[in-house]
């Protein structure tokens, strides 16, 4: 759940933590984080929250990048990658991996409109219905 206890403890963690109006939470590093501190975030989530972040490493067609929408669901992940109208559908990665693909993604991508990179995630609500999260916790 996110709320004042979740902001606290990732803050602990080494990261700044900036909440926005719609209740999301931007996770900031100006270093790039280790997969170590990555995978201490994992651990106070659950299926309930959702991570999100931008990858120019993967890339779907013509798309210069695309974004990940990641679920801690059990002692796994489950991720989903998508742009411009396509999707990877569900899959799932180990803990190790997916910290791994954050790392690698950390401060990689230069937004021309914000005229800053990327150096961070947001969490937020899992705002997948009830059916849906049930099929993240099949994804083999």
């Amino acid at each position: 759940m996110i709320n004042k206890e979740l902001i606290s403890k990732i803050r602990d963690l080494g990261f700044e933590v900036t909440p926005d109006f719609r209740g999301e939470l931007k996770v900031f590093s100006e270093e790039i984080p280790t997969e170590e501190m990555i995978k201490n975030i994992f651990q106070l989530l659950t299926i309930d929250e959702e991570i999100f972040f931008w990858s120019d490493i993967d890339r779907g067609g013509i798309d210069p990048g695309c974004y990940y929408s990641v679920y801690a669901v059990g002692d796994g992940m489950v991720y989903n990658l998508g742009n411009h109208g396509w999707s990877s559908g569900y899959k799932r990665a180990t803990v190790d991996a997916m910290a791994h693909i954050i790392v690698k993604n950390w401060d990689k991508y230069y937004d021309a409109r914000t005229q800053e990179f990327r150096n961070y995630i947001m969490i937020k609500k899992n705002m997948l219905p009830n059916g849906e999260k049930n099929r993240l916790l099949k994804v083999k």
